[in-house]
């Protein structure tokens, strides 16, 4: 019998997962609320948003009932922005079995409870036991097209985790494992708000030694506030840490990097939101991050001074001068 895989969302980076699971054969469901992406799926095999040039299998089909794409789902896959999730999740609770797979290729932090996308599933779906994490290095436009892809699936145990791996798993993308969702989650949070504050550097025309201080810096941040969450270092010097911090912070494809590229060439915060056109999860994480690091007391002065420039109309001049101004000090994680 064949399994019945849907995705919750038809954004760029659903429709590049939904891809790839067809390279192994495998029928996918993908739900969207926007009945005319959903019939250009259908009928013209093509997302007129995201990937107007590349034309998608016939294997992937488009549903804009989300109940009726989430019944019988052997395997779902939320794939929409943190921010939208709330939106959805009592539906989600309702409409999958217990022995659904739930994997979370999302994300951030839920922005009304402040928990990270899988303490927040663990609280609300207490009746799923098959959860898991998707991430790691991976531009949307490249898994479609299939350039060499590498990324991890952290779950619970082992053999769970083989089992989500094996549906991924190809000649073009090589699949890892974990068991640490919280430290994986982290990674691929605040690899974006360090992103955003390499944009501004570049944007700023600061150069590569600002870029490659920043990364740096941003990943000793990563890693000093996971380790309030008891998360492996080993998952933070992976593919859903330092791997996702260097692509996201070092090419433009990353929205979150060109969005602080904008900021740092003087656009206020709405035109270059606007510019971008998608969703940039950095903005939001940036926030969730930063109030979390407050209440736990965790020193981040790049996510700080991100915040400021966001939310507290900052002056970049300032927040240069205000990282540089840090008292003399060894270096540390």
């Amino acid at each position: 019998m064949a399994l019945k895989i849907t995705i919750i969302g038809a954004g760029s980076w659903a429709t590049a997962l939904a891809v790839a699971l067809t390279r192994n054969f495998y029928g996918v469901t993908v739900w969207t609320a926007n009945s005319q992406l959903a019939d250009d799926i259908n009928h013209r095999q093509i997302n007129q948003k995201y990937f107007p040039n590349i034309k998608l299998p016939s294997l992937i089909h488009a549903e804009p009932d989300i109940r009726i794409a989430l019944q019988d789902a052997d395997y779902v896959i939320i794939a929409v922005p943190s921010d939208a999730i709330s939106e959805i999740i009592e539906t989600l609770i309702s409409s999958i079995s217990p022995k659904t797979n739930l994997i979370v290729a999302a994300k951030g932090v839920d922005p009304q409870t402040g928990l990270f996308l899988p303490e927040l599933i663990e609280k609300k779906f207490a009746h799923i036991k098959n959860l898991s994490i998707l991430a790691g290095p991976t531009f949307a436009k490249e898994v479609i097209i299939g350039t060499p892809t590498a990324m991890v699936i952290a779950a619970k145990t082992n053999p769970m985790g083989l089992e989500v791996a094996k549906l991924f798993q190809q000649k073009s993308l090589k699949v890892y494992i974990n068991q640490d969702l919280i430290g994986t989650a982290i990674g691929g949070t605040i690899k974006n708000i360090v992103a955003i504050a390499v944009g501004i550097s570049d944007g700023q025309g600061f150069g590569a030694n600002a870029r490659s201080a920043l990364i740096t810096r941003g990943l000793a941040e990563m890693v000093r506030f996971s380790q309030s969450y008891q998360a492996s270092l080993q998952t933070l010097y992976g593919l859903s840490g330092v791997g996702d911090l260097i692509l996201t912070c070092t090419d433009n494809q990353s929205r979150n990097r060109r969005f602080g590229m904008l900021i740092g060439q003087g656009s206020d915060f709405q035109t270059a939101q606007k510019q971008i056109g998608q969703a940039i999860e950095g903005i939001s994480s940036t926030k969730q991050i930063y109030q979390l690091a407050q209440n736990k007391q965790i020193y981040m002065p790049i996510t700080t001074i991100v915040y400021q420039i966001l939310f507290q109309n900052l002056a970049i001049k300032e927040a240069v001068e205000k990282l540089l101004s840090n008292e003399l000090k060894e270096e540390t994680l």
